[in-house]
């Protein structure tokens, strides 16, 4: 009896670690194909589920119990103006794509958030190893895809000529030879950036001592290098904003979450008049400055203007997109190229938001990133740095680059969402193993 019970019992744990191994698999894969190809971020963010869910269906035959928070209450809120904010957009069908988009995202995160919170320490684990080990390796390959002017994109070019980039996306390299223009690695370098603090998070979170963490920190050299080479500027400021935050959370989180928030509230209160005033200075003109910068700069310009047409319930989701007419849109004053246009979408997260959703999207924003920094307040000292750190992040990546609607911008949010809850779920599994452990009296408790 002894014996079959011993066998029975190899064969479960047997089971369980394969079982494990296929979710770290799956975890990595996903976030690999993220990182390399990150307009596959919509069909990626539902397939997420199916670890969380799967686990806890195994463990307990049914889906999460879901409560509802303050936050959740304001993205449903949110959800509720979107829908009735599309019925006065110039583009009605992109709007309630957008709206629908943004009501999926939250539901799917919803879930993913639900199950976590109730899963077993190394189905955590094992997840966290598969995001890790993915963020290394896209770290890699996406360095050499910066030092080798996309040498990958370019075979596969090679083999695959359908996935050839339009010539407008082709610049002259050493040579004479043709290649891919730098921007499009923009997407990928935007998905690192977003991955790289839930991965810095779990070397913390799956090192075993000091020496393990410091190696695991190793492993992420190549990403941080990545960033850093990219032609992505908006990545990078974005990366320094986060460390600037983390170090200053790790040493003062108070101080640090008082700098997020008074930053969150001014980029959402002073969105308008600012780019008004850079536009009427003419630094869209500014020598210095790059042509997409100033091409950007004339759009902020413009758009500001057009806020005030519509400044409490704003002109509608996708406005900018159906009015975009680039050959009709004059040159801005002294430009011979930045050209008075709300664009396709306003590079500008913030100053979009008013535009197309007025004060009252921008109130519901307001609101919805205040409730996010409160979130971390309640971690332990060391994962809200982190956390802070990750909020700072997404804020400065939707300051100047796409456009807030975009599908896979918007599922790429939710992955990072997911990642960041999984790593909460994570830290406080472990603080209640070190109290067991530490004070076996507090385990009735």
């Amino acid at each position: 009896m002894r014996s079959a019970s011993t066998s029975t019992g190899s064969s479960f744990a047997a089971r369980r670690a394969g079982l494990l191994a296929a979710t770290a698999a799956w975890t990595g894969v996903g976030v690999a194909l993220y990182l390399l190809a990150p307009l596959v971020a919509p069909v990626l963010l539902p397939l997420s589920l199916v670890a969380p869910l799967g686990w806890h269906w195994a463990a307990h035959g049914r889906f999460p119990d879901l409560g509802v928070s303050p936050l959740l209450a304001a993205l449903a809120v949110a959800a509720i103006y979107l829908l009735i904010n599309a019925t006065w957009s110039l583009s009605p069908a992109s709007a309630y794509s957008a709206a629908f988009s943004f009501i999926a995202v939250v539901l799917v995160v919803y879930f993913i958030s639900g199950a976590l919170w109730h899963l077993d320490d190394d189905v955590l684990r094992a997840m966290a190893l598969g995001l890790y080990a993915a963020v290394v390796i896209g770290g890699i390959l996406l360095l050499f895809e910066v030092a080798s002017s996309q040498g990958l994109r370019r075979l596969v070019m090679s083999i695959v000529p359908g996935a050839r980039p339009h010539a407008r996306d082709m610049v002259i390299g050493a040579g004479g030879a043709m290649l891919p223009a730098p921007y499009l690695l923009n997407r990928s370098m935007a998905a690192l950036t977003l991955m790289l603090w839930p991965a810095l998070l779990a070397t913390k979170l799956l090192a075993e001592n000091p020496k393990q963490h410091r190696l695991m920190l190793l492993g992420l050299l190549p990403t941080v290098a990545a960033i850093i080479f990219s032609a992505h500027a908006t990545s990078k400021l974005a990366l320094l904003g986060g460390l600037v935050l983390f170090g200053l959370g790790l040493v003062a989180f108070t101080a640090a979450r008082n700098v997020a928030v008074v930053s969150w509230v001014a980029a959402i209160l002073l969105v308008v008049p600012l780019a008004y005033s850079v536009y009427t200075n003419q630094l869209y003109a500014a020598p210095w400055l790059f042509q997409s910068a100033q091409a950007r700069v004339a759009i902020w310009g413009h758009t500001s203007q057009q806020v005030l047409k519509a400044p409490v319930l704003g002109s509608g989701i996708a406005s900018a997109r159906a009015l975009h007419d680039p050959q009709a849109a004059p040159l801005a004053p002294g430009s011979a190229h930045a050209r008075l246009t709300t664009g396709l979408h306003s590079h500008n997260a913030y100053l979009q938001t008013w535009y197309e959703t007025g004060a009252v999207g921008a109130a519901l924003l307001l609101a919805i990133g205040i409730l996010i920094v409160r979130l971390c307040e309640g971690l332990s000292g060391g994962v809200r740095a982190y956390l802070l750190a990750l909020f700072g992040t997404c804020a400065l990546l939707e300051a100047s680059s796409f456009s807030m609607w975009a599908p896979w911008l918007l599922s790429s949010l939710g992955l990072t969402a997911a990642f960041a809850t999984l790593g909460c779920a994570l830290a406080a599994g472990r603080t209640q193993a070190y109290v067991a452990n530490a004070r076996p009296g507090l385990r009735a408790s």
